[in-house]
């Protein structure tokens, strides 16, 4: 096989990885405009691998979120590490929320080329802990709320304990007499 024949077959591999997973992959230039985006991109924002080609964020997403996403870009670029963010992407049935791993490739050189991005799609989860948050908080007011009325039970039963024993006392001396 010739160099070129196993370049091109490695990118092949690499494309078919990457669209299939379930995570959404894009390769951006330095200038922020998209060199590779995978078949999952491609799906949740209606634009092809070809479409997407040299266009940037502020083509395909609303001003104050490719601003945003521009941002994370830089940071990594100047960083040159690895870096963790929460972004939050309009979809066709409202906002989504990512936890998005950016990244620069770099050249055998040290120069920085490009940056990748893996971004997850966290929005079950998040609505899973804020759900779960609302039923912690609800849970903890009905403790909250029992516990005063066992303490209000408790502080009854024990002023009825020494009303009686208040009782066989003023009994006795009275047996006593």
């Amino acid at each position: 096989m010739s160099r070129d024949a196993a370049v091109d077959e490695r990118r092949e591999m690499l494309k078919a990885i990457a669209d299939a997973a379930t995570a959404v992959i894009y390769v951006k230039d330095l200038e922020g405009r998209y060199i590779l985006i995978n078949r999952r991109f491609e799906e949740l924002f209606h634009i092809s691998n070809d479409e997407a080609q040299a266009k940037t964020d502020h083509d395909v997403f609303p001003k104050a979120i490719a601003d945003r996403f521009r941002a994370n870009d830089l940071s990594v670029q100047r960083e040159r590490v690895a870096v963790e963010f929460e972004e939050r992407v309009p979809h066709d049935d409202g906002e989504h929320i990512y936890i998005s791993i950016k990244f620069p490739l770099v050249r055998r050189s040290g120069e920085v080329y490009a940056v990748c991005g893996i971004s997850t799609d966290i929005t079950a989860r998040k609505r899973a802990e804020t759900e779960l948050a609302a039923t912690k908080a609800s849970l903890e007011r009905l403790v909250d709320e029992r516990t005063a009325d066992l303490r209000q039970a408790n502080e009854r039963l024990t002023a009825e304990v020494a009303e009686r024993v208040a009782a066989v006392e003023r009994l006795q001396r009275l047996i006593d007499t």
